[in-house]
């Protein structure tokens, strides 16, 4: 089957702006950012995620229609598509520490996969109004409403080397698996300029996207933390490394990956010299409820 991942990508950006609208409509209630916790005493969930999810999931039945997809979502579903079906992978806020502490580095994220191969994505931030997307084959761009009123191509390449580029990178929810985290950073970080904790894996990707950091890496996420981003960052020239591949960080522990094409290889000697590899490999997530179908 034939998808056009040009009209993918606009409904990308479609979907992932009406999630973040949702979530402006929400803060704008008392108690949108009160807490609840999951997997640990910080990983958060406000009102704010399961009604920017709600919203994604919604609007995608509303442009396919009974057309089969599935819809995948954090707070809600892990879905389960049929062969050559559309799946999406939603995101409602990545970075819901930050919102729930008032700080603005948080985004909505959706993808559109086919067959285990994501064809489009889109990051949308609620508070700047930037979003960022791809169609796989046609490039990524960015409209910044504070910069101008048109969409933007993204460059990740550089010509600087490692020694004078940012990295970005985040740290595991469970307190045993930080400390070797923390550890690495800490061998690596006479080697860059600087490393940057930001707290949102979708914002990181996305900043790899558009120059501002030379790479990311990071152990330990969904694959609704990357989805969208990596492609943005794969179509806007960097080297990426998907999860579950023979991708370039496969023998890192399999993180996320993505970097300047300038600085990727010596950013690959330099993980592994800091002792990457000896990360665990994620462990498997608990069950959760497999659907599949509709996103009705």
């Amino acid at each position: 089957m034939h998808f056009d991942t040009r009209q993918l990508q606009i409904h990308a950006e479609h979907l992932a702006g009406t999630g973040a609208r949702a979530v402006r409509e929400r803060l704008a209630r008392p108690g949108a950012t009160d807490a609840t916790t999951k997997s640990s005493e910080t990983d958060y969930v406000t009102d704010c995620d399961p009604a920017s999810e709600a919203a994604m999931r919604q609007e995608a039945a509303e442009i396919w229609g009974d057309a089969p997809h599935s819809f995948t979502g954090e707070e809600s579903c892990v879905a389960q598509a049929r062969p050559g079906e559309l799946r999406l992978i939603a995101d409602g806020v990545d970075g819901t520490a930050n919102l729930h502490a008032g700080a603005p580095e948080y985004g909505v994220s959706i993808a559109i996969e086919v067959d285990g191969v994501v064809l489009a994505g889109a990051v949308a931030e609620p508070v700047s109004g930037r979003v960022y997307s791809a169609g796989r084959g046609n490039g990524a761009r960015v409209y910044d409403p504070a910069v101008r009123h048109q969409w933007i191509p993204l460059d990740a390449r550089t010509d600087r080397p490692l020694a004078q580029r940012l990295l970005a990178t985040g740290f595991s929810y469970q307190a045993a698996e930080r400390g070797p985290q923390a550890a690495v950073v800490a061998r690596m970080i006479e080697h860059v300029e600087d490393i940057r904790r930001v707290g949102s894996a979708v914002i990181d990707l996305c900043r790899v996207a558009q120059g501002t950091y030379g790479g990311y890496f990071e152990h330990y996420l969904n694959e609704w933390d990357w989805a969208a981003g990596l492609l943005i960052c794969e179509e806007a020239g960097a080297v990426v490394s998907w999860p579950g591949t023979e991708g370039a960080a496969a023998h890192l522990g399999d993180p996320i990956f993505a970097a300047a094409p300038e600085v990727a290889d010596d950013l690959l000697v330099l993980l592994e010299k800091a002792g990457a590899a000896a990360l665990d490999r994620r462990t498997p997530v608990p069950d959760r409820e497999w659907v599949s179908g509709h996103a009705h």
